[in-house]
């Protein structure tokens, strides 16, 4: 007979197309994540049956430099209903935080710890990664950017961002030489 978990955490993260304002595109990225306690709540937790801590965030970043243009939060059940829903109103500290370098610690000194909700801020650093993969996946409709096309290559456009992010894309490594050297059919 198979175990009952004590704990199941399901994330969902969606990334969408969201238009294009003051000349750049956004991306809206949406992540929910609901805690399950399939063996029951503990008693003095608030909580919706076996869900406790059901979290959403909403990212609108624009592209390309990954800046955070609004932040929306919701809290709908949450152990400490007295105390948790406060955090809300302090996620619009993270709106002009760039997705590039720093980002984790530019969300943890805004709402990490005691100034936030160590559960959100866990959620927005999970998210950071599908900014970027959900706007490489959006490239093709967005476009490049204007700075690539400058012809400029100390601007930012013109560095990709996944050199060096893993070590498949290293500068060094075969598949950036091979990108360089040779770039993929379609891409610009």
């Amino acid at each position: 007979m198979a175990a009952v978990p004590a704990h199941v955490r399901t994330i969902r993260v969606d990334a969408v197309q969201a238009g294009d304002r003051d000349g750049r595109p956004r991306l809206r990225v949406h992540e929910v994540r609901e805690d399950h306690r399939p063996r029951g709540a503990l008693h003095w937790l608030h909580h919706a049956g076996d869900v406790i801590h059901p979290l959403e965030v909403t990212l609108t970043v624009s592209y390309p430099d990954f800046v955070i243009r609004a932040v929306e939060g919701r809290l709908d059940t949450t152990p400490y209903p007295n105390v948790c829903p406060d955090v809300v109103p302090g996620l619009q500290s993270l709106v002009g935080v760039s997705r590039a370098r720093g980002f984790t610690r530019a969300v943890h000194e805004r709402i990490g710890r005691s100034r936030g909700c160590t559960h959100v801020a866990a959620l927005i650093l999970a998210m950071g990664p599908v900014v970027r993969q959900g706007t490489v996946a959006a490239c093709a409709s967005f476009g490049p950017p204007d700075d690539a096309l400058s012809g400029d290559p100390d601007s930012a456009a013109a560095r990709p961002w996944f050199v060096n992010s893993c070590r498949a894309r290293r500068g060094a490594g075969e598949l950036h030489a091979r990108r360089v050297t040779r770039p993929v059919p379609g891409e610009r």
